[in-house]
């Protein structure tokens, strides 16, 4: 069976770090940029945990999407507040 484009996308999950170290602004890398934003502001919200992987990779997605720590908390923030 052959592999399509986002099995690839998804199998490389593991290399995540490296994925996000060097900005390149393609719609995977911003895509799964802001898959791991949303991953990790669930679980905050939700379960109350940080995502495993989110300390060795927040600076990085917030590279790629271009957003500051401030940024970032202020999403977080309204997001919290739908579930309040």
């Amino acid at each position: 069976m052959a592999s399509t484009k986002r099995d690839l996308f998804i199998d490389f999950q593991h290399h995540e770090s490296d994925y996000l170290a060097e900005t390149s602004g393609t719609n995977e890398q911003l895509t799964f940029a802001t898959l791991k934003m949303a991953e990790h502001m669930v679980e905050r919200v939700k379960r109350f945990k940080i995502s495993p992987d989110w300390e060795v990779i927040k600076e990085s997605v917030l590279d790629v999407l271009g957003l500051t720590s401030t940024d970032f908390e202020e999403l977080e923030d309204d997001f919290s507040e739908l579930f309040d």
